[in-house]
């Protein structure tokens, strides 16, 4: 079984939207977005008083194994002196994932999604993608490669923000 370094395709998400804000997170002043991405799994653990209870751990430090859910989250904020305009966030699909239909989330964002590794974006409804016969059909959220959040409106100096889904190890 092939081991899927989660830590590391997050941060490196993380590092590409601090390296290049104005091409792939914020339009406008450089370097005013801070990204942080994490992946996580959630486990249950029982307690001294013997409940049970879910919490969420690092996806790297769990045991993840096929079929396992994924939650994948970017914290977004504004560190500049003006507000963001034009915010986007794309998140790839890992690599060994299924995205899983209708966990997107984000908070004042429109959500849309790539079945091309991120060459074109659109709604659900939208997307097509050609089938064994060569038929273009409509696209199912397994063939989604890629996630965009775009901010409904400007994000101001020091708010933040988390946008999420979830994927499933195949």
């Amino acid at each position: 079984m092939k081991k899927v370094n989660f830590l590391k395709a997050t941060v490196a998400l993380a590092f590409a939207f601090i390296l290049f804000p104005s091409l792939s997170l914020a339009k406008g002043e450089e370097g005013i977005i801070k990204v942080t991405a994490k992946s996580e799994v959630e486990v249950v653990i029982t307690t001294k008083d013997g409940e049970k209870k879910v919490i969420r751990k690092n996806a790297d430090e769990a045991k993840v194994v096929p079929g396992d859910t994924v939650i994948f989250s970017v914290v977004f904020e504004n560190t500049g002196k003006e507000e963001a305009t034009g915010v986007v966030i794309n998140n790839p699909v890992p690599e060994h994932m299924v995205y899983i239909a209708d966990s997107a989330e984000g908070k004042n964002t429109t959500i849309t999604f790539s079945v091309d590794k991120g060459k074109n974006f659109k709604l659900p409804k939208d997307l097509r993608v050609k089938n064994k016969r060569g038929k273009e059909v409509g696209a199912k959220p397994e063939h989604y490669t890629n996630i965009r959040w775009t901010l409904d409106n400007a994000l101001p100096s020091s708010k933040k923000g988390t946008v999420t889904f979830r994927a499933l190890l195949k």
